[in-house]
């Protein structure tokens, strides 16, 4: 026979093996019960950016799309635009609420026809 010490006090309860068998039983049930997480694992999901903890969401996005080339109009220039060494261009792109500030070197003007093409 076994002895299992009640909480809150000084007297001992007789676990039979029964219960003992029964106690065994029940938590082999419960490692054998699929819980609704492991019927995703190994399962593509879908879930939004702004709802991932880690990495960072901007990390996520600069590295599935820092080499896409954006579309924009140029709103302004930085005060130092005659500067070679320090110009930037403001952008406004459609879809992204702030302007981009952009190095003058890194923007390349795009013909009208192409705009066209991009806008279809």
């Amino acid at each position: 026979m076994q002895t299992d010490k009640i909480a809150g006090g000084n007297r001992f309860a007789v676990v039979t093996r029964g219960h003992e068998m029964l106690r065994m039983v029940t938590r082999s049930r419960e490692k054998r019960m699929v819980t609704p997480r492991d019927k995703l694992k190994g399962r593509q999901v879908t879930f939004l950016v702004r709802d991932v903890h880690h990495p960072q969401p901007a990390t996520i996005l600069h590295e599935l799309h820092a080499d896409e080339q954006l579309f924009g109009t140029v709103l302004d220039f930085s005060h130092d635009a005659r500067s070679k060494d320090a110009a930037f261009a403001i952008v406004k792109v459609l879809g992204v609420r702030e302007p981009c500030i952009v190095s003058v070197d890194s923007i390349k003007s795009v013909r009208r026809a192409k705009r066209a093409a991009v806008r279809r």
